[in-house]
């Protein structure tokens, strides 16, 4: 009866041993992949910030009046302007 139990109790241990080290290798493998993630979320900050910066500079009142007269465009008078409305409003 003795004999059974320590069997038991190896059996039952060697159990315990082989879940330990599928939690220690799904950890690990979960800690790798949010490394992975939070560097992919810095580097879309990253790309955020640039955007950011580009469309200040590409909305910049001066630097469009520029580009227009690079082009030869001018705001046109006035009277050359024309309203249109959109139907049912």
């Amino acid at each position: 009866m003795i004999r059974f139990i320590n069997a038991l109790l190896l059996v039952l241990a060697l159990v315990s041993a082989l879940f330990l080290i599928n939690i220690r290798n799904q950890t690990r493998d979960s800690f790798v992949e949010l490394n992975t993630m939070q560097n992919e979320l810095n580097e879309m900050h990253k790309e955020y910030e640039r955007m950011q910066v580009q469309r200040v500079d590409l909305t910049n009142t001066q630097r469009v009046r520029q580009a227009a007269n690079k082009q030869g465009l001018e705001i046109p008078p006035v009277e050359r302007l024309k309203i249109i409305e959109k139907k049912g409003q």
